[in-house]
């Protein structure tokens, strides 16, 4: 009897250890390892007490508390611009944000139509003799690339292009101030050749 006794507790005891991985919340949902005190060790980009939540995208935090003397933009989760779905391990960004971890910016209206969504690094690369007009500034600081903006096409203005503009000029009217004055240089070595056109504004000069 005491020999049996002995065999089936063996056996218990067998069969406890071969089964002690099978003993945490859910069996880790298969994201992790139980261990010896039946508690889940999860994988990465998953945790909970049963590993099944999973971690969102990090990025560059656009609004932080500075952590030193010209320190602060940690990285977190959703880069702060939204909330993570820790279901699917998904950000959803706030309206003006996108992106994996909501990291850069988004254009408003997608500049209706209108205009180019450029980020501050283009921008400081790029000419349209406009808005922009400065070509070839290197720009590189940790928002050059999270930073969007429009820029609009001729003739039209505003934080999304949506207004158009008027002719603007010079009041031919205006007798007090001083004429307008262009200089023009071109520039052309010995292999260059064409032609450029120049057109001018002609206002009819009205008494009042």
């Amino acid at each position: 009897m005491i020999r049996s006794f002995k065999i089936v507790f063996a056996l218990l005891l067998l069969f406890f250890v071969l089964n002690c991985n099978f003993q945490c919340l859910n069996e880790c949902n298969f994201q992790g390892n139980c261990n010896s005190n039946q508690l889940c060790e999860c994988n990465s980009n998953y945790f909970g007490p049963d590993c099944s939540l999973r971690v969102c995208p990090k990025g560059v935090a656009f609004f932080d508390i500075a952590s030193g003397d010209d320190t602060a933009h940690a990285t977190v989760e959703c880069s702060g611009n939204g909330h993570c779905d820790h279901s699917k391990g998904e950000c959803v960004c706030s309206p003006s944000f996108s992106g994996a971890s909501c990291e850069r910016m988004v254009c408003p209206n997608d500049c209706s139509g209108h205009g180019i969504c450029m980020s501050m690094r283009d921008a400081g690369l790029y000419y349209d003799g406009m808005s922009l007009n400065h070509s070839s500034t290197s720009y590189s600081l940790w928002d050059a690339d999270v930073i969007f903006g429009c820029v609009c096409d001729e003739s039209f203005s505003g934080h999304d292009c949506s207004e158009q503009q008027c002719p603007s000029g010079i009041d031919p009217r205006d007798s007090v101030g001083s004429s307008e004055t262009v200089e023009l240089v071109c520039r052309c070595d010995d292999t260059c050749s064409g032609s450029f056109q120049l057109q001018f504004k002609v206002f009819d000069l009205v008494d009042l």
